[in-house]
């Protein structure tokens, strides 16, 4: 059986548009209505985690199309008390929370092997 991170129950008129959506029908029952013998069919649906991080994924390439991941970078770069411009890929001026924050969003979201650091000064001495 498929593990469900999201059920629900819906009727016939409700279903379709369930399943238009990445819904799946785990069972069906059927109910009774009044004494005189009327009977409902519900229908018993399930969301996969896989569909639901699709979902996510979706709402979250909808903020990228309007760049606003740089407003979320800069909020978590605030929080910390940081600018957001002190960061850059694949640097070698050390981790913090905002660069360990930037490197899991691209590997969680985006899929890349990216890896933020804080920017080297350009003054500091390099040492082998």
């Amino acid at each position: 059986m498929k593990d469900y991170v999201r059920t629900n129950y819906v009727n016939a008129s409700q279903v379709d548009d369930y399943l238009s959506e990445g819904w799946e029908i785990i069972e069906t029952t059927t109910s009774l209505i009044d004494p005189g013998g009327e009977t409902r069919l519900v229908y018993h649906i399930g969301l996969t985690a896989r569909e639901l991080m699709n979902k996510y994924k979706g709402i979250i390439k909808d903020y990228e199309k309007y760049n606003l991941q740089d407003i979320l970078f800069e909020k978590i770069a605030d929080s910390y008390n940081k600018d957001i411009d002190n960061y850059e890929v694949l640097g070698s001026g050390g981790k913090d929370e905002v660069s360990k924050y930037l490197t899991n969003y691209e590997r969680t979201v985006e899929g890349n092997n990216t890896t933020y650091s804080i920017k080297r000064k350009l003054d500091e001495e390099i040492s082998f």
